[in-house]
């Protein structure tokens, strides 16, 4: 990295550091440290229920909300649960041995910040032992976690058990706009997350908007770690929210698409600083795709044009290479070398992409003429046919015919 970006690394990186390397884009509020009220999921109030845990929750958190901000504890237990509204000041508190589920296999968010209203100083902390979302065997199109406008906020300690649902497990949203000023998610910290058997379009985070945000200790089994990747139309429509001060640490990715991925589509982003990502056997581990205006979505009248980060510093890289099978995807066919070419297989469709192959490299980056964009301390094991970090001068420019309908398999 030359000196004027490790600079900037640097400086980005002290807002989120105080002198004793606690976090500070997310600072924890009187009233999780010093609730005026507490209350527990299962007391005399707030009664279990087998089939639909909803209303229980909700009236809990209303209720502490209403009191002047305080804790709900929920103990051990199976709770089923659908579009819970998190409120200002409150924090739920899980306990070990926590399984949520959905409720009724519907769709939705399990859990909803600043969906209906501006909400601030509030969190979602599992058990230290992980508490689980249990979504196997549900086809639904869901989310544990849906963010919008909400300020200074706290998710941590998650496991999501998935089942290749459509949707990113956790999702960082947009709300739209209010006098100027998107309806998005600020000073998070989110951390202390996985996302198992996850869709590949999808993983275990995706953030459409977000300023001042810490992803850490975030890992996705298939689909994509975190994937800052910008297509809500209604926002790049609007030209008014993306991402800004974004800070990625930790995050891994095993038969997935990547660990880490960036797309911003049509909106102008800030900087992103991305340290200590990984992945083994995925197609990639850090991928940076070129921006683009979809014609579908935007005609000429819109006026819209390729998107960009004003910086994206990554440090850090390890990838490992498998043979697969990895679910990819027609679009990703000519990044693979030729040599790798007999071991790619189209299957049946199902909800994913109808290919397998193996990994193709541990970086793409697809805009290597940007010179705001800094990837160092590649480490790639068993990559024989691409480099470190591959760029649109490596992709194959023959024929892929041979590809669309090669030897299938049921």
């Amino acid at each position: 990295m030359n000196i004027n970006k490790f600079i900037l690394a640097l400086l980005f990186a002290i807002p989120f550091l105080d002198a004793t390397g606690s976090n500070a884009a997310y600072i924890a509020s009187d009233s999780y440290q010093n609730p005026k009220l507490t209350v527990a999921i299962g007391s005399a109030h707030y009664p279990v229920k087998s089939q639909d845990n909803s209303k229980t929750f909700q009236k809990a958190i209303d209720d502490v909300h209403a009191g002047g901000g305080g804790h709900v504890v929920v103990p051990a237990g199976e709770y089923r649960l659908m579009d819970i509204q998190m409120k200002s000041n409150v924090h739920v508190i899980f306990k070990s041995g926590v399984v949520l589920r959905p409720r009724n296999e519907e769709d939705g968010n399990l859990f909803n910040f600043g969906m209906k209203e501006a909400v601030q100083n509030t969190s979602l902390i599992g058990s230290d032992d992980r508490t689980v979302f249990d979504f196997t065997g549900m086809t639904s199109n869901l989310r544990a976690v849906c963010v919008n406008d909400c300020n200074n906020f706290r998710v941590a300690n998650f496991t999501v058990n998935d089942n290749r649902t459509v949707y990113s497990s956790f999702t960082f949203g947009w709300g739209g706009v209010r006098d100027g000023v998107a309806e998005i998610a600020r000073n998070g910290l989110i951390e202390n997350l996985t996302a198992n058997d996850a869709h590949y379009g999808y993983g275990a985070i995706q953030a459409h908007s977000g300023e001042n945000m810490i992803f850490r200790n975030i890992k996705s089994v298939g689909g994509v770690g975190v994937r800052l990747e910008t297509g809500y139309k209604k926002m790049n429509l609007s030209g008014v929210g993306g991402l800004f001060n974004i800070l990625v640490e930790n995050v891994s990715s095993k038969n997935g698409q990547a660990a880490l991925m960036f797309q911003p589509h049509t909106m102008k982003h800030g900087d992103v600083v991305a340290r200590n990502i990984r992945s083994d056997g995925s197609e990639f581990c850090v991928y940076i795709a070129n921006p683009f205006v979809s014609k579908k979505k935007y005609g000429p009248e819109t006026e819209k044009v390729a998107g960009s980060f004003k910086s994206i510093t990554v440090e850090g890289v390890q990838a490992v290479y498998r043979d697969g099978p990895i679910v990819t995807r027609y679009p990703h066919l000519e990044y693979y070398p030729k040599e790798l070419h007999a071991s790619i297989v189209r299957i049946e469709e199902g909800s994913e992409p109808g290919y397998r192959g193996p990994s193709i490299a541990a970086v793409a980056n697809m805009q290597p003429e940007e010179e705001t964009i800094s990837i160092t301390n590649v480490e790639a094991t068993g990559f024989q046919y691409r480099r470190d970090i591959m760029t649109p001068d490596d992709l194959f420019r023959g024929s892929i015919k041979h590809l669309v309908n090669p030897q299938s398999k049921k």
